[in-house]
């Protein structure tokens, strides 16, 4: 059966699904990677969520995900974020891991960096620049490793399920 996500995306031209909201917010208050500004404590909070997935068909190539952290957070905020002489350090550290019951490739395009790995399980762990945090588009893209085969019953089994956490 389909998973929560499941469109039969046969190329990278394909719409996929847009995960904007599991990215990065600005929040008032104090907390991990926090700072000062416009006379208030501000921290950020690292977008998180998980994704269910399944390629039901041999012509179910590809599954496409994308996260625009352009969107995200109060614009006065983030226009005091990016005004300050000494941003936190190690704000920007994130992760793409996986479990599958058979091999995946995952593919993590954030602008002008890309990390791919392939297993059964596995993680891309990346950096951004704390600059950068609210202006990248994270494009991931999962592909089958092996060949699809239906169960007897004819059911789906190849299915995986993705964790992010984006700074």
């Amino acid at each position: 059966g389909a998973g929560a996500y499941e469109m039969y995306e046969t190329s990278l031209s394909s719409p996929g699904y847009d995960l904007s909201s599991y990215g990065p917010q600005l929040v008032s208050g104090t907390g991990d990677c926090g700072f000062a500004s416009l006379g208030a404590d501000f921290h950020l909070q690292h977008g998180s969520g998980a994704v269910s997935g399944v390629f039901s068909s041999t012509e179910d190539l590809l599954d496409i995900y994308t996260i625009d952290t352009s969107s995200s957070g109060n614009a006065m905020v983030h226009a005091a974020f990016l005004s300050l002489d000494t941003p936190p350090a190690g704000c920007g550290e994130g992760e793409i891991s996986w479990t599958a019951n058979q091999p995946i490739t995952v593919t993590a395009d954030l602008d002008s960096q890309s990390y791919t790995a392939t297993g059964t399980t596995g993680s891309l762990p990346f950096s951004v620049a704390f600059t950068d945090i609210f202006d990248i588009l994270y494009t991931i893209v999962v592909e089958p490793a092996s060949s699809f085969v239906p169960s007897s019953d004819g059911q789906c089994t190849y299915d995986y399920m993705l964790d992010f956490l984006i700074p």
